[in-house]
């Protein structure tokens, strides 16, 4: 079924399918915001790496300056 599907994605990672036109940019115009969830998940009974946890400490801090952590 090549061909069939439909994906959304950020522009990160696929730079060099848009400039070989492997991939077509077709923006999505819409009066409202989009948005979504994102979530970092971690096995239970564990706990995230260092790096990880910095990461998305300073993604909340810069995204949602609100909230304490």
């Amino acid at each position: 079924m090549s061909g069939m599907g439909i994906a959304f994605q950020t522009i990160i990672g696929i730079e060099e399918d848009l400039e070989d036109q492997r991939l077509f940019h077709i923006p999505v115009t819409r009066p409202n915001k989009i948005s979504s969830d994102l979530g970092v998940y971690v096995r239970a009974n564990r706990t995230l790496p260092v790096a990880a946890d910095h990461f998305v400490r300073e993604l909340i801090h810069e995204t949602r300056p609100d909230v304490l952590i």
